[in-house]
Protein backbone atom coordinates (compact mmCIF):
# COMPACT_ATOMS: atom_id res chain seq x y z
CA UNK A 1 0.00 0.00 0.00
CA UNK A 2 1.27 3.46 -0.95
CA UNK A 3 0.30 6.66 0.83
CA UNK A 4 -2.21 8.69 -1.18
CA UNK A 5 -1.42 12.39 -0.70
CA UNK A 6 -5.04 13.45 -1.19
CA UNK A 7 -6.16 11.18 1.65
CA UNK A 8 -3.20 12.29 3.76
CA UNK A 9 -4.02 16.00 3.36
CA UNK A 10 -7.61 15.38 4.47
CA UNK A 11 -6.39 13.18 7.35
CA UNK A 12 -4.04 15.90 8.60
CA UNK A 13 -6.85 18.46 8.39
CA UNK A 14 -9.07 16.21 10.55
CA UNK A 15 -6.26 15.52 13.01
CA UNK A 16 -5.57 19.26 13.40
CA UNK A 17 -9.26 19.80 14.16
CA UNK A 18 -9.67 17.14 16.85
CA UNK A 19 -6.30 16.28 18.41
CA UNK A 20 -6.44 18.67 21.37
CA UNK A 21 -10.05 17.86 22.26
CA UNK A 22 -9.25 14.13 22.06
CA UNK A 23 -6.54 14.68 24.66
CA UNK A 24 -8.85 16.76 26.85
CA UNK A 25 -11.30 13.85 26.90
CA UNK A 26 -8.41 11.57 27.87
CA UNK A 27 -7.37 13.93 30.65
CA UNK A 28 -10.86 14.11 32.14
CA UNK A 29 -11.29 10.32 31.96
CA UNK A 30 -7.92 9.82 33.66
CA UNK A 31 -9.06 12.13 36.48
CA UNK A 32 -12.15 9.96 36.97
CA UNK A 33 -10.29 6.64 36.86
CA UNK A 34 -7.68 8.01 39.29
CA UNK A 35 -10.51 9.13 41.60
CA UNK A 36 -9.64 12.80 41.38
CA UNK A 37 -13.27 13.49 40.46
CA UNK A 38 -16.31 11.38 41.33
CA UNK A 39 -18.78 9.74 38.95
CA UNK A 40 -21.40 12.48 39.16
CA UNK A 41 -18.91 15.23 38.39
CA UNK A 42 -17.36 13.25 35.55
CA UNK A 43 -20.79 12.50 34.11
CA UNK A 44 -21.61 16.19 33.62
CA UNK A 45 -18.17 17.82 33.31
CA UNK A 46 -16.79 19.62 30.29
CA UNK A 47 -15.04 16.81 28.39
CA UNK A 48 -16.89 14.44 30.75
CA UNK A 49 -18.86 11.29 29.99
CA UNK A 50 -22.01 12.84 28.49
CA UNK A 51 -19.96 15.15 26.28
CA UNK A 52 -17.77 12.21 25.25
CA UNK A 53 -20.57 9.87 24.17
CA UNK A 54 -22.31 12.72 22.34
CA UNK A 55 -19.18 14.06 20.65
CA UNK A 56 -18.06 10.58 19.55
CA UNK A 57 -21.58 9.66 18.33
CA UNK A 58 -22.04 6.64 20.60
CA UNK A 59 -24.75 7.93 22.98
CA UNK A 60 -27.39 6.08 20.92
CA UNK A 61 -25.70 2.73 21.71
CA UNK A 62 -26.19 3.09 25.49
CA UNK A 63 -29.15 3.19 27.86
CA UNK A 64 -30.56 6.72 28.05
CA UNK A 65 -30.91 7.65 31.73
CA UNK A 66 -28.29 9.16 34.02
CA UNK A 67 -28.74 6.32 36.50
CA UNK A 68 -27.73 3.76 33.86
CA UNK A 69 -24.81 5.94 32.77
CA UNK A 70 -23.54 6.03 36.35
CA UNK A 71 -23.78 2.23 36.42
CA UNK A 72 -21.68 2.10 33.25
CA UNK A 73 -19.08 4.34 34.90
CA UNK A 74 -19.00 1.96 37.86
CA UNK A 75 -18.29 -0.95 35.51
CA UNK A 76 -15.58 0.99 33.65
CA UNK A 77 -13.80 1.93 36.87
CA UNK A 78 -13.86 -1.63 38.22
CA UNK A 79 -13.06 -3.43 34.97
CA UNK A 80 -9.91 -5.58 35.07
CA UNK A 81 -7.92 -4.60 31.99
CA UNK A 82 -5.69 -7.12 30.24
CA UNK A 83 -2.72 -6.69 27.92
CA UNK A 84 -4.98 -7.10 24.88
CA UNK A 85 -7.03 -4.05 23.91
CA UNK A 86 -9.15 -5.96 21.33
CA UNK A 87 -10.08 -8.52 24.00
CA UNK A 88 -10.91 -5.76 26.48
CA UNK A 89 -13.18 -4.12 23.92
CA UNK A 90 -14.99 -7.44 23.38
CA UNK A 91 -15.30 -8.16 27.12
CA UNK A 92 -16.52 -4.65 27.93
CA UNK A 93 -19.13 -4.79 25.16
CA UNK A 94 -20.34 -8.17 26.46
CA UNK A 95 -20.41 -6.87 30.04
CA UNK A 96 -22.46 -3.77 29.24
CA UNK A 97 -24.86 -5.83 27.14
CA UNK A 98 -25.24 -8.48 29.87
CA UNK A 99 -25.86 -5.80 32.52
CA UNK A 100 -28.58 -4.41 30.20
CA UNK A 101 -26.93 -0.99 30.09
CA UNK A 102 -26.85 -0.71 26.29
CA UNK A 103 -29.59 0.46 23.92
CA UNK A 104 -32.55 -1.65 22.86
CA UNK A 105 -32.52 -3.63 19.63
CA UNK A 106 -35.49 -3.90 17.27
CA UNK A 107 -36.07 -7.45 18.49
CA UNK A 108 -36.38 -6.26 22.10
CA UNK A 109 -32.95 -7.36 23.30
CA UNK A 110 -29.92 -5.29 24.18
CA UNK A 111 -27.27 -4.14 21.70
CA UNK A 112 -23.57 -4.98 21.98
CA UNK A 113 -21.86 -1.56 22.13
CA UNK A 114 -18.55 -2.34 20.42
CA UNK A 115 -18.18 1.15 18.96
CA UNK A 116 -18.63 2.78 22.37
CA UNK A 117 -16.14 0.41 24.01
CA UNK A 118 -13.51 0.99 21.33
CA UNK A 119 -13.86 4.77 21.60
CA UNK A 120 -13.67 4.53 25.38
CA UNK A 121 -10.48 2.47 25.08
CA UNK A 122 -9.16 5.05 22.64
CA UNK A 123 -9.55 7.98 25.04
CA UNK A 124 -8.21 5.80 27.84
CA UNK A 125 -5.03 4.92 25.90
CA UNK A 126 -4.84 7.17 22.81
CA UNK A 127 -1.23 6.23 22.09
CA UNK A 128 -2.03 2.51 21.87
CA UNK A 129 -5.18 2.17 19.83
CA UNK A 130 -7.64 3.81 17.45
CA UNK A 131 -11.44 3.56 17.51
CA UNK A 132 -13.38 0.78 15.80
CA UNK A 133 -15.04 2.83 13.09
CA UNK A 134 -17.22 1.87 10.11
CA UNK A 135 -15.27 4.09 7.68
CA UNK A 136 -11.91 2.72 8.82
CA UNK A 137 -13.32 -0.82 8.72
CA UNK A 138 -14.41 -0.44 5.09
CA UNK A 139 -11.04 1.04 4.08
CA UNK A 140 -9.13 -1.77 5.80
CA UNK A 141 -11.29 -4.43 4.14
CA UNK A 142 -10.69 -2.83 0.73
CA UNK A 143 -6.95 -2.56 1.37
CA UNK A 144 -6.54 -6.22 2.40
CA UNK A 145 -9.25 -7.45 0.00
CA UNK A 146 -11.27 -9.45 2.52
CA UNK A 147 -14.12 -9.09 5.02
CA UNK A 148 -13.31 -9.23 8.71
CA UNK A 149 -16.65 -10.83 9.70
CA UNK A 150 -17.01 -8.71 12.86
CA UNK A 151 -13.59 -9.74 14.14
CA UNK A 152 -12.24 -6.96 16.37
CA UNK A 153 -8.84 -8.64 16.49
CA UNK A 154 -8.53 -8.81 12.68
CA UNK A 155 -9.50 -5.14 12.45
CA UNK A 156 -6.77 -4.09 14.85
CA UNK A 157 -4.15 -6.33 13.26
CA UNK A 158 -4.87 -4.70 9.90
CA UNK A 159 -4.87 -1.25 11.51
CA UNK A 160 -1.49 -1.97 13.11
CA UNK A 161 -0.07 -2.92 9.72
CA UNK A 162 -1.33 0.37 8.29
CA UNK A 163 0.17 2.29 11.20
CA UNK A 164 3.53 0.69 10.42
CA UNK A 165 3.44 2.43 7.05
CA UNK A 166 3.07 5.80 8.78
CA UNK A 167 5.79 4.85 11.28
CA UNK A 168 8.15 4.48 8.32
CA UNK A 169 7.23 7.92 6.91
CA UNK A 170 6.65 9.73 10.19
CA UNK A 171 9.38 12.35 9.84
CA UNK A 172 7.93 13.84 6.65
CA UNK A 173 4.34 13.51 7.88
CA UNK A 174 4.96 15.06 11.30
CA UNK A 175 6.53 18.12 9.68
CA UNK A 176 3.17 18.81 8.01
CA UNK A 177 1.15 18.77 11.26
CA UNK A 178 1.02 22.13 13.05
CA UNK A 179 -0.92 21.17 16.18
CA UNK A 180 1.76 18.75 17.41
CA UNK A 181 4.20 21.68 17.60
CA UNK A 182 1.92 23.63 19.95
CA UNK A 183 2.59 24.14 23.64
CA UNK A 184 -0.90 22.89 24.56
CA UNK A 185 -0.29 19.60 22.77
CA UNK A 186 3.14 19.06 24.30
CA UNK A 187 1.85 19.88 27.80
CA UNK A 188 -1.02 17.39 27.52
CA UNK A 189 1.23 14.64 26.17
CA UNK A 190 3.61 15.17 29.08
CA UNK A 191 0.85 15.36 31.67
CA UNK A 192 -0.81 12.16 30.42
CA UNK A 193 2.58 10.44 30.03
CA UNK A 194 1.82 9.39 26.45
CA UNK A 195 4.17 8.09 23.80
CA UNK A 196 4.13 11.11 21.49
CA UNK A 197 5.28 9.23 18.39
CA UNK A 198 2.71 6.44 18.71
CA UNK A 199 -0.06 8.89 19.60
CA UNK A 200 0.48 10.88 16.41
CA UNK A 201 0.90 7.83 14.20
CA UNK A 202 -2.23 6.12 15.54
CA UNK A 203 -4.23 9.32 15.01
CA UNK A 204 -2.97 9.77 11.45
CA UNK A 205 -3.73 6.09 10.73
CA UNK A 206 -7.29 6.50 11.95
CA UNK A 207 -7.86 9.75 10.08
CA UNK A 208 -6.24 8.46 6.88
CA UNK A 209 -8.51 5.40 6.79
CA UNK A 210 -11.50 7.65 7.46
CA UNK A 211 -10.41 9.98 4.64
CA UNK A 212 -10.03 7.05 2.23
CA UNK A 213 -13.62 5.93 2.74
CA UNK A 214 -14.93 9.51 2.81
CA UNK A 215 -13.38 10.18 -0.60
CA UNK A 216 -14.62 6.82 -1.95
CA UNK A 217 -18.20 7.65 -0.95
CA UNK A 218 -17.83 11.15 -2.39
CA UNK A 219 -16.71 9.72 -5.74
CA UNK A 220 -19.61 7.25 -5.78
CA UNK A 221 -22.09 10.06 -5.12
CA UNK A 222 -20.47 12.22 -7.83
CA UNK A 223 -20.63 9.38 -10.36
CA UNK A 224 -24.28 8.69 -9.50
CA UNK A 225 -25.17 12.33 -10.11
CA UNK A 226 -23.28 12.31 -13.41
CA UNK A 227 -25.08 9.08 -14.42
CA UNK A 228 -28.49 10.54 -13.56
CA UNK A 229 -27.75 13.73 -15.52
CA UNK A 230 -26.46 11.85 -18.55
CA UNK A 231 -29.43 9.49 -18.45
Amino acid sequence: MQINDQYLKLAICELEKYMLSDLQYSKRLREFLDEKIDSQNYLNAKYGFKKFISGYSVARTLAKGDEDKLKILHELKNFRYSNSIPKDIEYLADLIQTKRLSSNTKSGGKSRPVSFCSKYQFIREPDKVMPYDSFALKSLEINVDRKFKSSINEYYQAAKSTKHLFDLHEQDIHQRIDVIKSEDFCDLVEELKLNKRDLINWRITDKYLWAQEFQRKKEIAKNNVHHDQSG
